[in-house]
């Protein structure tokens, strides 16, 4: 497995997109192990919804959620395999899309039932 880099240099900055390998924390295994047994269960994730109100700048907030996970490398984290053994995939860098739905043609009820199924789903 590659050594954690050095970021005290400029060269030792690693390029955009590339990922670094390091071993799985005994509470990821056991993450990984549980998925395995039950595949694709969400009893592990806490999806969060909040009501924004007035006037979003959608560029802005894009902007903001991709500096919050240039600087946390848990948000760019996933879990893989290698040699049948979990292992953390530590990415670089991360592009985040924020896909955005329309609900101005709808009435108020009918906006608020797709903004509901739509979180749903996502949760």
């Amino acid at each position: 497995m590659p050594e954690s880099p050095d970021f005290a240099t400029p060269d030792a900055v690693p390029d955009e997109g590339e990922v670094f390998v390091a071993p799985a924390s005994f509470a990821q295994q056991r993450l990984w192990l549980l998925d395995r047994i039950l595949p694709g269960l969400p009893t592990y994730n806490l999806p969060l919804g909040l009501r924004l109100s007035g006037d979003l700048d959608a560029g802005r907030l894009g902007r903001a959620l991709e500096e919050m996970v240039a600087r946390h490398e848990t948000l760019r984290t996933a879990i893989g395999v290698e040699d049948d053994l979990p292992v953390q995939l530590i990415a670089t860098w991360a592009d985040l899309a924020l896909p955005q739905v329309d609900l101005a043609g709808l009435s108020s009820e009918a906006a608020e039932g797709e903004m509901r199924r739509c979180l749903g789903e996502q949760a």
